[in-house]
């Protein structure tokens, strides 16, 4: 049974991420993955400024950097087919972001852990976990074990850690789906921004067209999981009539052609705090539920909370090693520090924007003010500080 310093199970932004900071510190952190990279994974491919921000702590931004669309602003559609451009304010994270496909991403920041002395086990799906004289033990299907005497559960948002530890009790108010394709021959209305549509016939659902190089794109939609069951749809269908009976859509796609067959993936989200550590065990990524109801991003958190979480790491090492979930504990803290206001503030405005009249008076309230234009970029790109009490007061009751 090879034992090593830490196990990280999933090698994506979060896995990585915690792999490439543990590996720094020189301690030996091994992946394990059921996937061989390069892999896709469905996404909207979007790095927001706070994503960047980490890009750059992970020593990255120089691969990106002129290989990848730069995006500097947010477009939001109203469902009345207002149109609020929104430039990213450069206090927040620097004001610039990337359309990076996860097909490259992943792979480019598993290498990075690699290259800092990260050792990966692909095609090595995690199937069981337990406790054992004072080590944690995974079980990879085929029979293989590994052990260390810490876990970062990195295994995405159906995380099978968090099943087997019998943690998983999230409802379906607390999480989403998702469902995206690449187009090529995209019209170029969008080459510098995220554009996000709330579209009538599909509220509270919402999609997206993120611009890539080569003209092609991004192009998606999301919606809450009771708020899917409750409209009796199917996801695919939904999309399917955003694509073709969005006015944007009609505009940007004309000429388009999609290049597979959308896939569908499930977003867990952070408004919903499951417990982020356990004995042995920290939760990271989408595996803890870091992602922005609202917005459904997800990378961002999952490369801080990686990075949070080789911190706690590193802190209980130094202390003798005793990986109790009561030493554990102050990484949820950590993470709730940094991520909790900006997702309780997201929940509640994803309620909001179930609403056509306030979604309109949002967009029409951001095209007439500067001020509350910032805001909204503010929030749509990963900043914590969230919106004032007047805007809402603005937004819900017109004064």
């Amino acid at each position: 049974m090879p034992e090593v310093d830490v196990l990280i199970a999933g090698a994506g932004p979060a896995g990585s991420s915690a792999a490439y900071f543990l590996a720094r510190a020189g301690l030996r952190p091994l992946l394990l993955d059921q996937s061989r990279f390069p892999r896709d994974k469905v996404c909207g491919d979007g790095l927001t400024p706070r994503s960047t921000r980490m890009i750059e702590r992970l020593g990255l931004r120089e691969k990106i950097e002129g290989k990848y669309r730069r995006i500097t602003s947010v477009r939001m559609i109203s469902p009345f087919g207002t149109l609020a451009e929104l430039e990213m304010p450069k206090e927040c994270f620097g004001g610039q972001g990337f359309v990076v496909p996860r097909y490259e991403l992943d792979s480019m920041l598993l290498q990075n852990a690699l290259d800092a002395g990260a050792r990966l086990q692909s095609g090595c799906r995690v199937t069981g976990v337990r406790r054992e004289d004072g080590k944690i033990i995974c079980t990879a299907e085929g029979g293989d074990e590994y052990a260390a005497k810490v876990l970062v559960a990195a295994d995405g948002a159906n995380s099978i850690i968090r099943r087997k530890l019998k943690l998983d009790k999230r409802t379906a108010k607390h999480g989403a789906w998702a469902i995206r394709a690449y187009y090529s021959g995209v019209a170029p209305d969008s080459a510098g921004a995220f554009e996000i549509s709330w579209d009538k016939q599909l509220l509270p659902a919402y999609g997206w067209l993120f611009p890539l190089e080569g003209g092609r794109a991004n192009v998606g939609l999301g919606i809450r999981e009771d708020y899917l069951k409750e409209s009796g749809r199917k996801l695919p269908d939904l999309f399917d009539d955003f694509v073709k009976l969005n006015p944007r859509m009609q505009v940007e796609l004309k000429n388009a052609t999609c290049e597979g067959k959308p896939r569908g993936h499930y977003l867990p989200f952070g408004s919903y705090y499951d417990p982020f550590t356990a004995d042995r065990v920290i939760f990271a990524g989408d595996a803890a539920g870091f992602i922005h109801p609202l917005t459904g991003e997800g990378i961002e958190y999952a490369l801080e909370s990686g990075e949070a979480a080789a911190g706690m790491i590193l802190t209980v090492h130094g202390a003798g090693g005793n990986y109790t979930k009561k030493e554990l504990d102050p990484y949820g803290k950590e993470c709730m520090r940094r991520f909790g206001h900006t997702m309780s503030m997201g929940y509640r405005m994803q309620r909001m924007f179930r609403f056509p009249r306030l979604v309109e008076r949002s967009m029409k309230l951001a095209v007439e003010n500067e001020e509350i234009r910032n805001q909204f970029a503010s929030v749509l790109i990963g900043d914590g500080r969230g919106l004032p009490l007047s805007l809402y007061r603005k937004v819900i009751l017109g004064f």
